[in-house]
């Protein structure tokens, strides 16, 4: 099993966060254990920090509809990318790092500007690909993240796109989140170790900092075929619960029933009515309205399948007009 740095994952590929994909959900307390990882590896030796998996499918355009960036504006095959089917936080995470890293490298004015600019160039190279764009000069987002999210993300964090975004919606929000405690954890850590001559001086400690990022972190990819269920692999990996709330399987499941590139459209609907934060609420009350006594949360996505799955199996669309009517009731 080959090990990988951020810069040989992002090397030759594109990575996609298919439909059926939670949104970005990460918070302070999983960015300050990577911020940590991260600068526990700033030292002299090459020690290496192995930080975990990625599981990742061939893409699919239906299963990607709300993409935040069109591939044939940028000119990229489908070959070039590849759906997450697990992983998406941490690269988001290390993506909205790197990031951080460089603006607050840039803010730095004891550093001139043409070392700067090399240093740069060495974590832009995870964050932009090199396909041509047909309307302005920038360089598509390696990582390319949905809908909102994903348009705060290019807005935002990368600064390469000003296509509007709602900054107060939660993926959007956690991401300017993390985007800020990056930024204060790299200028703290930086003064702590030049005060304990860790570091010899401002440069000294970004390009430590930048070979972290770009050399040490090490993950393995784990590639499935076409021949996967992406659903089923998906939910495997997260069936626990542990990770997923309940709605995100639960819209996993209604997507995997859906028609392809269909599914999506008709989740965002529930969602847009009920509101994100209740949607766990919404189905533990159609659920007692059904069947008069109370699921909890960590068996709705269960009670879902089983109610409905045969429904859904028969036509789709009566299936979810059906649930759209529920909603009304409920």
């Amino acid at each position: 099993m080959e090990f990988l740095t951020l810069n040989k994952i992002f090397a030759a590929n594109y990575y996609a966060v298919p439909d059926y994909q939670r949104d970005y959900e990460w918070t302070n307390s999983q960015n300050s254990v990577l911020a940590d990882d991260i600068f526990s590896l700033i030292d002299d030796s090459n020690e290496k920090h192995f930080i975990g998996a990625i599981v990742t499918i061939p893409f699919e355009s239906n299963d990607a509809t709300t993409l935040s960036i069109d591939l044939e504006d940028y000119e990229i095959e489908h070959a070039k990318v590849k759906h997450i089917v697990d992983g998406q936080q941490r690269l988001t995470s290390l993506s909205v790092f790197c990031r951080a890293l460089i603006d607050t490298m840039q803010d730095d004015s004891s550093i001139d500007d043409n070392q700067k600019t090399q240093q740069k160039k060495k974590v832009l190279n995870i964050l932009e690909g090199q396909d041509f764009h047909k309307t302005t000069d920038n360089s598509a987002p390696r990582l390319m993240l949905n809908g909102n999210t994903g348009n705060c993300y290019n807005k935002e964090i990368l600064k390469q796109s000003d296509t509007p975004c709602n900054k107060g919606y939660r993926g959007a929000k956690r991401l300017l989140v993390a985007y800020d405690l990056f930024v204060k954890e790299i200028n703290s850590k930086k003064v702590e170790l030049i005060n304990d001559s860790t570091c010899n001086n401002s440069l000294d400690y970004y390009k430590k900092l930048i070979k972290v990022v770009t050399d040490k972190i090490q993950f393995v990819e784990i590639e499935c075929d076409k021949s996967y269920n992406a659903f089923q692999v998906f939910d495997s990996l997260n069936g626990k619960g542990l990770d997923l709330t309940a709605a995100d399987r639960i819209k996993n499941i209604m997507l995997s029933w859906s028609p392809k590139g269909k599914g999506i459209q008709k989740w965002e609907s529930i969602v847009s009515e009920v509101g994100e934060e209740y949607l766990a609420n919404f189905f533990v009350s159609l659920f007692f309205y059904i069947n008069s006594r109370r699921t909890s949360k960590n068996k709705l996505p269960d009670q879902f399948r089983n109610t409905y799955k045969d429904a859904a199996a028969d036509n789709f669309d009566n299936f979810y007009n059906k649930l759209k009517e529920e909603l009304k009731n409920t």
